[in-house]
C-alpha cells in the first residue's frame, strides 16, 4: 500500500467502522463513545518507517498538546508498496520506540495505547478470541491525554480491573465469529 489519498482514506475509514461497530458499540472502551459523538476523535495516517512514523507521532503530539478540544489520535501506520505489513512483534518494538519518543516529548502528559490486526496478549492460547479486544483493521497507535486517563481511573475509584473483566467475559461471549465477520 502507499500512502496515496484514497488509501489513506479507505484506512482511515476502516479504522473509524472498526472503532463505531466494536470498540464504541460493544463497549470495549466505555469512555470512546462521547468523544467519538462530539467529533474529538482524530484519525491520521502514517507509514510504518520508524522514522516516519516517530515523526508523524511528534507532529500529533504537537497537535494535540496545541489543541486542547481534540481529546485523542489514532495513527493508522500504512504499507508502502514494495514492504509487507508491519508483523505484530515488529510493530511492538516500534511501539517501543513510539513510547519513548512520547516520554521524551512531553513526558506524563501523553500515553499510547497498540492496536493491530494480529495483536496477541501474552498469557493466553493464540486461538482465544481475548486478542481482538486489541485487534484493529491496520496496525495503529492510540494517542490518549493522560489527564482522560486519570478520568476513567477516578470513575472507576482507580480499580479499571472491572473494565478489564467485562471486556475479558464479553469477547468470549461473541466470539471470534463475530469479529471475524467485522475484519
Amino acid at each position: 500500500m502507499t500512502d496515496s489519498p484514497q488509501e489513506s482514506a479507505q484506512a482511515i475509514a476502516a479504522t473509524l467502522a472498526w472503532l463505531d461497530e466494536v470498540v464504541i458499540a460493544e463497549r470495549f472502551c466505555p469512555y470512546a463513545a462521547s468523544p467519538r459523538r462530539e467529533g474529538r476523535v482524530r484519525v491520521v495516517t502514517a507509514p510504518q518507517a520508524p522514522v516516519s512514523l516517530i515523526a508523524a507521532l511528534r507532529s500529533e503530539l504537537d497537535y494535540l498538546a496545541a489543541t486542547p478540544a481534540c481529546e485523542t489520535t489514532l495513527i493508522v501506520l500504512l504499507t508502502p508498496t514494495a514492504e509487507k505489513p508491519i508483523d505484530f512483534y515488529a510493530f511492538l518494538r516500534l511501539f517501543d520506540q513510539a513510547q519513548e519518543a512520547c516520554h521524551s516529548a512531553y513526558g506524563d502528559e501523553f500515553s499510547l495505547a497498540a492496536f493491530h490486526p494480529s495483536y496477541l496478549f501474552a498469557g493466553y492460547a493464540t486461538s482465544d478470541p481475548v486478542h481482538y479486544i486489541h485487534r484493529s483493521p491496520y496496525p495503529t497507535l492510540h494517542l490518549l491525554r493522560e489527564s482522560s486517563l486519570d478520568e476513567v481511573r477516578a470513575s472507576t475509584d482507580g480499580d479499571t480491573s472491572r473494565i478489564t473483566s467485562r471486556n475479558l467475559d464479553h469477547v468470549k461471549l461473541l466470539g471470534k465469529a463475530f469479529f471475524q465477520q467485522r475484519s
